[in-house]
């Protein structure tokens, strides 16, 4: 039987607009997710090039960039 090996973490802090963090409380709650497990998400996502949201929603001109 192998040992399950998890990533290592390390604990952020960010300053967000007070709307865009509401959104992404929101985003989060619809996928069923954290908070935290929702911006990593997103972030691994845009690491990797895919820029549309689960969701299916409209991409972000930001990240579309």
């Amino acid at each position: 039987m192998s040992a399950k090996t998890t990533p290592e973490r390390v604990t952020k802090a960010a300053s967000l607009n007070t709307d865009l963090a509401q959104w992404a409380e929101e985003q989060a709650k619809a996928e069923n997710r954290s908070f935290s497990n929702y911006i990593e998400t997103l972030l691994q996502r845009a690491k990797q090039g895919s820029t549309r949201p689960s969701n299916g929603g409209p991409q972000s001109p930001a990240m579309a960039a």
